[in-house]
Parts: C-alpha cells; sequence; structure tokens
C-alpha cells in the first residue's frame, strides 16, 4: 500500500491514530472546561458551583415500628429535587417534623419538646391523624387561657384520627400555665402539647401554617 507493506502501513496507522486521539480529546476537554467556567461551572467537573445538594441517603436513626429512617442532615427541601411532601412523628417525649423523598427516606427538619396525658384518659390513641389547619389564639380572649397559654404565645391545630376512636377534641397546643392546677406545665388530657418558649412556639406555628396553606393535610403519627 503506497510502496509499504501492509504490516508497517497498519503499525503507522495505528500510530497516527492514538496520538490524534489524545491530542482531540485534550482540545475537547479543554474547550468544554471553558465553556463551564464561562457558565459558573466547575472547570473539572462540569457542576454547578455553590451546589447545597446533600445526599438524603446518608442514615442515622429508626423511626419506631420501621416506618423509615430519618437524616441528620437537616436538607433544605426547597432545594432538594428528591423531596415530595412532610409529616410529622410523636415519640412521646418530642414532636418531630420530617420531609419524606421520592427515594423512601426522610430527614429531621425540627423538633420540639412535647408531651401528652398523663390526665383525663391519658395519652392520644396510638396511629394517624391528620391536621387541616392551625390557629393562632389570643391568649386573653380565651376562657381557660392560661390553660393552653405559654410564655404569652397561644394556637391550636386539631388533629383528625384516621382510625376508629372514642377520643374527640384531641390537637396540638402549647402546655400552659395555670398556676394552682395540674396545667402547670406537666401535661394534657390528651392533646399533644409543645413544651417550648415563644420563640420556639412561633417557629411551630409558622411551619405548619406555611405547610397547611400549600397543603391540605399534614399527617401526624403516633
Amino acid at each position: 500500500m503506497a510502496g509499504n507493506k501492509f504490516g508497517d502501513s497498519f503499525r503507522k496507522g495505528l500510530d497516527a491514530a492514538w496520538k490524534q486521539g489524545i491530542v482531540g480529546g485534550a482540545i475537547g476537554g479543554i474547550s468544554a472546561g471553558i465553556s463551564g467556567a464561562a457558565n459558573g461551572r466547575n472547570f473539572w467537573t462540569g457542576d454547578a458551583k455553590g451546589s447545597m445538594y446533600v445526599s438524603a441517603e446518608r442514615l442515622s436513626i429508626n423511626v419506631p415500628e420501621q416506618r423509615a429512617q430519618l437524616s441528620a442532615d437537616g436538607m433544605n427541601t426547597e432545594i432538594n429535587p428528591f423531596y415530595s411532601n412532610s409529616e410529622m412523628y410523636f415519640d412521646g417525649e418530642s414532636l418531630l417534623l420530617l420531609d419524606n423523598y421520592s427515594n423512601n427516606t426522610q430527614s429531621l427538619r425540627n423538633s420540639w419538646n412535647a408531651v401528652s396525658g398523663p390526665y383525663g384518659n391519658g395519652q392520644l390513641p396510638h396511629g394517624e391523624w391528620r391536621a387541616y389547619s392551625i390557629t393562632r389564639l389570643d391568649p386573653l380572649n380565651q376562657p381557660n387561657f392560661s390553660s393552653y397559654s405559654r410564655d404569652g404565645f397561644d394556637f391550636w391545630m386539631g388533629l383528625d384520627p384516621q382510625f376508629t376512636t372514642t377520643r374527640n377534641g384531641i390537637g396540638v397546643h402549647p402546655d400552659g400555665e395555670a398556676l394552682g392546677s395540674w396545667w402547670l406545665n406537666n401535661g394534657s388530657s390528651g392533646c399533644i402539647v409543645l413544651q417550648e418558649g415563644s420563640t420556639s412556639l412561633e417557629g411551630f406555628y409558622n411551619s405548619m401554617r406555611k405547610y397547611l396553606s400549600r397543603n391540605p393535610y399534614i399527617s401526624l403519627y403516633y
């Protein structure tokens, strides 16, 4: 071929090919890196700079009854493409606000010290409850305002059982401060009462109000 032996021509072709491949790949990679950097991306990887995404697969705590697993990442659902919805879980000592993801994992967004019972018929029954709204109350306009107001903050979030029970009138509200009675910051007749200061209580109220303005309800499990 062209006056050369076939083997020599073949070897020369392979030699030229790998050299041209390296040069072409280098030129292409540099060109793509420059283009990515010009558009605010990483020169080497092409990833967007300043990305706040954290994987939801880093799991730490098991939720009772093997419902799911929690991550301690405290992920921002506004930028997590896998976020689907939120729910609450009461473990007897805390009320947890959990974010659910489409890959069957959860992350813990926030938690509040809380109790239910032991007065009346005791703690609320186990099962799924749903809250459809939350209402800010004026403690001074409530007949028994001191039973529901804590640190000058008051609200009511009613809970609707998704199972058969004779219990009713159960909701979430601050643990009351009525002096001279069993309502002195130490429990309820079945409601979940939050034992937090006004700043934390306002944070809970605002979180629920924002979520329920975008969703028909939020589930609470116990």
